[in-house]
């Protein structure tokens, strides 16, 4: 009966009927503990799909982290250190604590979970190649983009040779890899990927299968990324049709693909239509998952951020207010997604005019993420910007500059050429500059701003010579053009 369900629980898992497969899990674990025993291997296995299913469902893992913790322990008494139970234990925290965003604590737990895959099972093992991909979403969750495309460009190569090109971890592995492309802005380099990936799944596994799906969904964002929207809208509607059709009405997957599309749409100012899509999709998310979920929150947070978009700001504000609230209550004040619920409040304030109300919240953004990226980091980075935007807008000048100073000395040249728009900060700061009178330091920040630019992007990337005309100005006319301009995440 218990492997049978388990079983059972897994085939839900794999149609993204994630809710159900999470009571059968449930279930199997108090029969392990039952019949079994708490230090039971099978005991201890079954706590592991729970948690497993858990992530995947985007369930809330604060309450979860003490539960992970105690059963890596009981792993690494009862089975040993290393079994592959132990750093399976391992890796589900692993992420539980990238979930929270204590990448500190994980990233070094995956990194001895490759390790010590590598020396027990060896190089190539599939578990081995499996803690190697794991360790590559670690270093992107950690914000280090440029290891983690490293990672898995390898991974993809070691997956290729090992278990062939249409394995389907390999074709996940790829997957990845496209993505990590697209978050450095560098989509053009994805595009072939997420072709061949969607051309390799509907060859191996059927063109309507739910990974043939995803593979579709994933392309369809990739185009987007390159500026083919027109084919990415086509492609997503086909997409959201084949899901509603093929899979289960209450699969959280179809409410997914909804939600890409609502965003696409919104992102072309067909705000009508996607607003109808969100308002559906938080109604059934809500029947489906219950109120409390932090899926939840992220549809209701998109659905308040169309209605921003289109200027209906009582209707967002009361998403975005009890949001937050919930945000901070069910995952904490310092959880990325919570961060997030944060800065959209922030920027309801600020397109309202309430800037007074929006600088505190920007202000608890920078403590948190500061301490959990790092002064330096592009997110950092960004919110340091936005709460630089305030101030601006609130006619304090000094702290504005301030913060942008402190933005200009943090950033380093390497992150350039996968966020360029981090060197939208000195281009605000020499307005600030040139507004209080320092002509000199305008001068100085242009032409520091100029050569990082020539040197990470090329002398020809329209940033560099943007910079070098202001800079050029300045030293010929003694003007500076260039008004100052809101940051955005």
């Amino acid at each position: 009966m218990i492997e049978t369900r388990n079983q059972a629980a897994l085939d839900c898992q794999s149609a993204g009927l994630l809710e159900r497969a999470i009571l059968l899990f449930e279930q199997n674990v108090a029969d392990c503990e039952r019949i079994l025993g708490p230090d039971h291997p099978d005991t201890l296995g079954a706590r592991n799909n729970h948690a497993y299913a858990c992530q995947l469902a985007r369930r809330p893992v604060v309450q979860a982290i003490p539960r992970l913790e105690r059963n890596l322990i009981d792993s690494e008494r009862v089975l040993g250190p290393d079994h592959p139970g132990t750093l399976r234990a391992r890796g589900n925290l692993a992420y539980a604590y990238v979930s929270i965003g204590d990448h500190g604590r994980a990233v070094p737990m995956f990194e001895r979970n490759l390790a010590d895959s590598s020396r027990i099972l060896g190089a190539d093992h599939a578990d081995t190649l499996q803690h190697h991909c794991a360790l590559a979403t670690g270093y992107f969750s950690a914000g280090d983009p440029t290891r983690a495309i490293q990672t898995l460009k390898q991974n993809v190569a070691d997956r290729e040779r090992v278990l062939g090109t249409d394995h389907l971890d390999t074709l996940r592995s790829r997957g990845y890899l496209a993505l990590g492309y697209t978050g450095v802005g560098d989509a053009a380099k994805a595009v072939g990927i997420d072709e061949r990936n969607l051309a390799d799944y509907a060859r191996v596994l059927g063109p309507y299968h739910p990974d043939t799906l995803r593979a579709c969904n994933n392309l369809a964002a990739t185009y987007f990324a390159v500026g083919e929207v027109g084919r990415a809208i086509a492609m997503l509607e086909q997409n959201l049709a084949d899901h509603e059709r093929v899979l289960d009405p209450e699969s959280t997957d179809v409410l997914r693909y909804r939600k890409n599309l609502a965003d696409a749409y919104e992102s072309v100012g067909n705000l009508g239509q996607a607003t109808l899509l969100l308002e559906r999709c938080l109604v059934d998310i809500q029947r489906i998952q219950g109120p409390r979920h932090i899926d939840v929150l992220v549809f209701r947070n998109s659905l308040a951020n169309a209605y921003l978009a289109a200027g209906k700001f009582d209707r967002a504000a009361t998403l975005l207010e009890p949001n937050l609230a919930d945000g901070e209550r069910i995952l904490g004040a310092h959880h990325v997604d919570t961060i997030i619920y944060r800065g959209s409040l922030a920027e309801l304030h600020m397109s309202t005019g309430n800037i007074a109300q929006a600088i505190p919240l920007y202000e608890q953004n920078l403590v948190i993420v500061e301490r959990v990226r790092g002064a330096g980091n592009p997110q950092t980075l960004a919110v340091r910007g936005m709460l630089a935007t305030a101030y601006y807008l609130a006619g304090d000048l000094d702290q504005t500059i301030r913060l942008l100073e402190q933005n200009l000395a943090e950033v380093d040249s390497t992150q350039v050429s996968d966020h360029p728009e981090i060197l939208l900060y000195p281009r605000n700061l020499a307005a600030a500059l040139w507004q209080r009178g320092d002509r000199a330091r305008v001068e100085q920040v242009l032409t520091q701003a100029a050569a990082i630019a020539a040197e990470e992007l090329g002398t020809r990337h329209p940033i560099t010579r943007d910079y070098a005309a202001r800079r050029d100005a300045m030293r010929v006319r003694k003007w500076f053009s260039g008004l100052f301009r809101r940051s955005s995440t």
